[in-house]
Formats: C-alpha cells, structure tokens, sequence
C-alpha cells in the first residue's frame, strides 16, 4: 500500500467520522490528510507530508472555530442590540395584575414589570426581555 492510498483512506474515514458527528473540525482534518497526499503525490518526505497536513487542518480548524465563535457573538449582539447588561436576568413573579403587569423585586429595589404580549401571566420565575422606559418587559 502506497503512502498516498494511506493519507486517501485516512481522509475518507475522516469525512465518514465527520457526517457521523456532523462537526466540520473533522471534515477539516481530512483537507489536511488530503494535502498530505498531494505531498505524498509529489514526491516529499514523510515529516514534510506529516507537517504540512498538520498545518493545514489545523489552520482550517482555526478558521472553523474563528467562524463559529464571531457567528456566536452577532447572534447574542443582535438578542440585545443595547448591550444592556439586565436583558437576560431572572426575576421571580409572585402575582400579576388582570392589567398583565406586577411588581418585581429586582437588584434589591422595587420595579414596575409587563408581560411581553402574548405571554401568559401565571406566578413564578421570568427573563427580563427588554426595558421600556422604567419598567421590565418580562417573558417565560
């Protein structure tokens, strides 16, 4: 068996794993087994076919994870467009009002709260969803 048929099979049990689990880290690590086979392809050692698949997939990993980690941050940034830093935080709600409003106590004050509309107002424990002047918008 031929070192490039090694690096070739090692990439395809690479892109198998990879539909398994459905991560693109894996199919990553494949390009770089199959730049490894170009190397093999062309002739180079093996510590410079092992060095350049190395740096390949792991380039591309990199790439992958940069993605995915600046995809994270527009979608929280776009959750809260204001960067307040309350939108997010738990309240508990013991009764609400028939006029779908109550009073939380929230960082050791008293403040005014509404249900998000459509929200179905029943006790118990609420995010802050956003702030409307004073008041809290509250969702399940």
């Amino acid at each position: 068996m031929s070192v490039q048929a090694v690096w070739l099979s090692l990439a395809g049990a690479l892109l198998v794993c990879e539909m398994l689990t459905g991560t693109f880290y894996l199919l990553m690590l494949a390009i770089g087994a199959l730049s490894g086979a170009a190397c093999a392809y062309i002739g180079t050692s093996l510590a410079v076919q092992l060095g350049v698949a190395s740096l390949i997939g792991l380039a591309a990993s990199l790439v992958v994870w940069q993605i995915r980690n600046q995809k994270k941050a527009q979608d929280e940034a776009s959750e809260n467009p204001l960067g307040q830093l309350d939108i997010g935080a738990t309240v508990t709600v013991d009764h609400w009002s028939s006029d779908h409003a109550c009073e939380v106590k929230y960082r050791g004050a008293g403040w005014q709260a509404i249900a998000m509309q459509g929200e179905i107002c029943q006790p118990g424990v609420y995010r802050i969803a956003a702030i409307e002047g004073s008041k809290l918008v509250l969702k399940k």
